[in-house]
């Protein structure tokens, strides 16, 4: 059996996380022989079967995981601030810090 490459870039993988993602979306396709994922260049190469699935079959599943592959030659976009999740836990934490402190100065004489 030959074996087939398919090297892409895909949206929306920027981390580590989403990396493991795409390893449990596709961990129990037939026909894939070997998967490698790069999170911070967002490229999934993929070596598989023909005879047990296709490169369109796989680029399906991808953008069923929600990871689209992009254009040859595109680059990624950054995901939009209110859909990381790394904006999201950075903004709650500043603003827990803020309505902390503002206790702190209103309430701090009754731990003294």
């Amino acid at each position: 059996m030959s074996k087939a490459k398919l090297s892409l870039r895909v949206a929306n993988l920027d981390c580590e996380h989403e990396a493991a993602a795409i390893e449990r979306g596709l961990q129990d396709v037939p026909g894939i022989a070997e998967l490698k994922i790069y999170p911070k260049s967002a490229k999934v190469e993929i070596q598989y079967l023909p005879d047990k699935i296709s490169a369109d079959e796989l680029k399906e599943r991808l953008k069923s995981l929600g990871f689209p592959p992009l254009q040859a030659g595109a680059m990624p976009s950054a995901p939009k601030p209110w859909r990381n999740p790394k904006d999201i836990t950075s903004v709650v934490s500043g603003v827990l810090l803020l309505l902390g402190s503002l206790v702190w100065q209103d309430c701090h004489h009754w731990f003294l």
